[in-house]
């Protein structure tokens, strides 16, 4: 399936809506045709746009690399921090065209999704700057350093679609309805058929049997199904075409196969194509381990036949050897004897000769026999081959027993893989989560800046006039801001006091004896006074300082909840011990953040529900320096 330039007019619609004022924070590589944009805006929350060759979505699920992609080095050089200007179509082909503004250049990504598309990436003379695939056809050649060409023209543009135009083009042909509206207007059999179910045509009629009614019907009937494609006018559905392969109808007429109904085309697009990757996933991860696992088999029932064989050569020879002892006491002496050679031909063995050496046969089996060697020598050397046998079955079986091993290794390693395909709903984060944040004991939230700019916004977007603000009393200091706090206990006041001081340089420094003040929104001042400056992130404050001692720096991270999404939060040792079940408590000095980070996140990796909280989620939980745990509770 891939995305008809229908759904893609109405997909760029979707998208420039919702990235008004975004930029490219990160890109990831799906595969080698998908890349996912990480959008950020500094209020609203970031949003996670899939570019592939066969559509253009926003995702709510984020997938591990599945391949690399070889443009994703270049991309990000030339787009992380860039602006994310506008989405269009390129002249309503399956052809879309990302502009984007970085350090006042402009840049495009143009992505093709027909064939077996491409992406394009191009300076603002349309220059190519790196290419996906390389094309080199009749009507067109595309590779860096030359200038982007359009493929040609295939169809007319239904959206300038004049009714006169139509009934003189439908009188002067004699080919189906169906097949001239879908080859002169670039319309798919999907939406074909609900073209023809609204205007309630045949569209096996012949184009030139149809009378005016007939073709204004039709008219009609185009007109209303494209409008309400990209208008969104939608009943989205996914439908299953066959055993392998997932379609999505935007609107659910005379529909059959229906497996699953959804509230968007966006999230249809999601679902199907997600589903992909993870399939897709699991053959490239798996494809190497199940032919090694086939070799295994196919050695196993060879291993198994070599057995079958040997245990059959072993009773045949056994077999042999007991009948010529029967005949020793019967009184036989030589193997020359006639009832002896009647004996080896009931066995399927004879006497012959091998470049003058003396050979018994039992079937493929050659014994080398001495001239004149007695009959009773002869049976012995039968039982001493067919003890040789036995032990051979008994190293094939040990060879057998070590090849199921491996097997069994190899389906448990794949099996492995399959559960490991990490993919994970992408959560939309309350406002808040952009800052620091925490709860205290008392339930009230506490927000607190990151950097000079969050510093700045928690100051002059979210400061209300029930709040306190709290800053330490150190070069370095973040402000934090208690909503509904002028009523807040002395336990909260100085919960927050504490936060404000572990996020402050106090913690880089490991300085203790730290005060942390808290004053009234009213008396924060977003200006310098008169003959003054202020830097960026920084505000004057007049009046009284109300000052809380803080003697150690200790913050506990636990596991917790934002509705019912399970997040790694932070707050005091007391508060967290008492709302979660389990955390842990860090203090300064100790290791870099890279490496407790993820000593953190080996221990919350033990518990189940906190399996997708990711090392940037712990990151951003843990102050600027070196850290140590003082205790864990897991």
């Amino acid at each position: 399936m891939a995305i008809t330039w229908l759904e893609l007019q109405y997909m760029i619609n979707h998208i420039t809506k919702l990235t008004s004022g975004y930029y490219v924070s990160n890109i990831y590589s799906i595969n080698t045709n998908s890349l996912l944009f990480k959008l950020h805006h500094t209020d609203k929350p970031d949003i996670y746009l899939v570019v592939s060759t066969f559509g253009i979505w926003i995702t709510n699920t984020k997938i591990t690399n599945i391949e690399p992609n070889k443009l994703l080095k270049r991309l990000r050089i030339d787009l992380i921090r860039s602006k994310f200007v506008r989405i269009s179509q390129i002249e309503l082909e399956r052809i879309a065209h990302l502009t984007f503004h970085n350090h006042g250049h402009e840049i495009k990504l143009i992505v093709e999704f027909f064939g077996t598309g491409n992406m394009v990436l191009c300076n603002y003379e349309m220059k190519i700057l790196a290419i996906l695939h390389s094309v080199n056809v009749r009507h067109r050649q595309l590779r860096i350093g030359m200038k982007y060409k359009l493929p040609p023209k295939n169809c007319l543009n239904v959206l300038e679609l004049d009714q006169n135009q139509l009934f003189n083009d439908i009188a002067k042909t004699t080919i189906t309805v169906s097949k001239f509206i879908g080859r002169t207007y670039g319309i798919t059999n999907k939406y074909l058929n609900i073209i023809f179910s609204i205007s309630k045509i045949n569209p096996l009629v012949q184009c030139n049997k149809l009378n005016n009614e007939e073709i204004t019907n039709i008219f009609n009937a185009i007109n209303e199904t494209v409008n309400n494609v990209i208008k969104g006018k939608h009943d989205p559905a996914i439908i299953k075409v066959n055993d392998n392969e997932l379609d999505i109808i935007t609107i659910k007429k005379n529909s059959d196969n229906i497996i699953k109904s959804m509230c968007n085309f966006n999230d249809c697009l999601d679902f199907v194509f997600t589903k992909k990757f993870i399939e897709n996933k699991e053959s490239i991860k798996t494809a190497n381990i199940e032919n090694k696992s086939n070799e295994l088999r196919n050695k196993i029932r060879e291993q198994s036949n070599a057995i079958n064989i040997v245990k059959t050569k072993s009773m045949e020879i056994s077999e042999l050897a007991r009948s010529l002892s029967r005949c020793i006491k019967s009184g036989a002496l030589s193997i020359t004897e006639p009832n002896i050679i009647k004996i080896l031909n009931e066995h399927k063995a004879n006497i012959t000769y091998e470049k003058g050496v003396k050979i018994l046969k039992i079937n493929n089996k050659k014994i080398k026999l001495r001239e004149n060697l007695s009959l009773h020598a002869i049976i012995s050397l039968l039982y001493d081959e067919a003890k040789k046998q036995i032990k051979a079955i008994d190293s094939i079986e040990r060879v057998k027993i070590n090849t199921k091993k491996q097997l069994m290794e190899l389906e448990s390693k794949s099996i492995k893989i399959k559960t490991d395909i990490s993919f994970s709903k992408i959560r939309k984060k309350k406002w808040f989560e952009r800052y620091r944040w925490c709860y205290t004991g008392e339930g009230l939230l506490a927000i607190g800046g990151r950097d000079t700019s969050s510093n700045s916004a928690i100051i002059r977007k979210h400061l209300a006039k029930n709040d306190i603000v709290f800053h330490a009393d150190i070069f370095g200091s973040p402000f934090f801001v208690l909503k509904n706090g002028v009523n807040a206990s002395i336990e909260t006041i100085k919960e927050i006091a504490n936060m404000t001081a572990c996020f402050s340089r106090a913690w880089r420094e490991s300085t203790y004896g730290l005060n942390v003040y808290w004053v009234y929104p009213s008396q924060v001042k977003k200006s310098a006074p008169s003959g003054q400056f202020l830097s960026k992130g920084a505000f004057a404050i007049e009046g009284k300082r109300n000052y809380i001692p803080i003697s150690e720096l200790e913050l506990a991270i636990g596991i917790g909840n934002v509705d019912d999404d399970v997040v790694a939060i932070i707050g005091s040792s007391n508060t967290i011990e008492n709302k979660c079940k389990n955390y842990v408590v860090i203090a300064p000095n100790g290791e870099e953040i890279s490496e407790i980070t993820k000593k953190i996140k080996h221990e919350f990796s033990k518990i189940d529900s906190a399996k997708n909280i990711t090392l940037d989620d712990i990151t951003k939980c843990i102050p600027s320096g070196k850290s140590h745990i003082v205790k864990k509770m897991i």
